[in-house]
């Protein structure tokens, strides 16, 4: 005997979203459930407003010169050496302090390598060491502090 319930006519008597499917006890719930997410969204409005709101502290972008390695600098597969920039202006509040990023650039191609990442920028200095790469004088390196700078080209 075959059942009077039918799955796929179950399943489909959910989806709908026509009032007219929908018990009425069904409806004046979903009616006050509206009502009361309102009126709790707009009860948290007016508490926010209401909270003394604190100023915002004033943040600065500092891009300094890159002190080394310089024009003329020569860097070997391998070894280590100091990225330095000058540090005398930085501002009080720096935008982004601790999230300074150096990566070589071959040419006008940034390349993927990044020699150092998430560093004070007010440390004005960076121990980094020179990547294995095919030699060329077109080497540069590109200083994000929070915005990029370049240094002179090098030659590795």
């Amino acid at each position: 005997m075959a059942s009077p319930w039918s799955p796929a006519k179950h399943r489909l008597s959910h989806l709908t979203t026509r009032p007219e499917h929908l018990p009425a006890t069904m409806i004046a719930q979903t009616s006050s459930l509206a009502k009361a997410f309102v009126l709790a969204v707009a009860s948290f409005g007016m508490f926010a407003a209401a909270l003394p709101s604190a100023e915002v502290e004033k943040r600065a972008i500092f891009t300094p010169q890159v002190t080394y390695p310089h024009t003329g600098t020569v860097w070997y597969k391998g070894d280590t050496h100091n990225v330095t920039w000058d540090t005398s202006d930085a501002p009080v509040n720096v935008t982004n302090r601790y999230g300074g990023r150096i990566q070589l650039r071959k040419a006008e191609l940034i390349t993927p390598l990044i020699l150092a990442n998430d560093f004070d920028v007010l440390l004005g200095r960076i121990e980094v060491i020179v990547p294995f790469v095919e030699p060329g004088s077109d080497y540069s390196l590109v200083c994000e502090y929070c915005a990029a700078c370049c240094s002179p080209p090098i030659e590795s």
